[in-house]
């Protein structure tokens, strides 16, 4: 997929936004969002529901982890609907070794519909997406 340089910038720009931000982040919480087949995916969501603009974080190699809902939460006390969606089933890791292994376990297939699943749960009509 070939994203557009005002996509990119956007990351950026949100990504320079979210760590220099100073006010007090908002409380996030981990939801279940039903996938089309019936099964469930973890999310760490923060963020007013009705807002116009919502973020997918995409979580590091070292799964859902205090900066992971650090920067979900900066965001959400901006007014974005942030989200990040659990791609290793509520595993994580706390060594490089331990990342390494749940990142080479992942399926590429499973991965791309848990990320859909996460993208089809900001989508709101007028609602623009970003991801980081």
């Amino acid at each position: 997929m070939k994203l557009s340089r005002e996509f990119l910038w956007s990351t950026v720009v949100v990504g320079i936004v979210v760590f220099s931000h100073q006010g007090v982040a908002q409380a996030g919480e981990f939801v279940q969002l039903k996938q089309s087949d019936g099964a469930t995916v973890r999310a760490f969501v923060a963020g007013p529901a009705d807002s116009n603009a919502g973020v997918l974080v995409v979580h590091d190699y070292f799964g859902i982890s205090d900066a992971t809902k650090e920067a979900v939460e900066r965001l959400g006390a901006l007014g974005y609907r942030t989200m990040a969606v659990d791609l290793y089933g509520g595993k994580s890791a706390s060594k490089h070794e331990e990342a390494v292994a749940l990142m080479q376990s992942l399926d590429p297939k499973l991965t791309d519909k848990v990320l859909q699943t996460g993208l089809d749960e900001l989508k709101k009509p007028g609602r623009k997406i970003a991801t980081m």
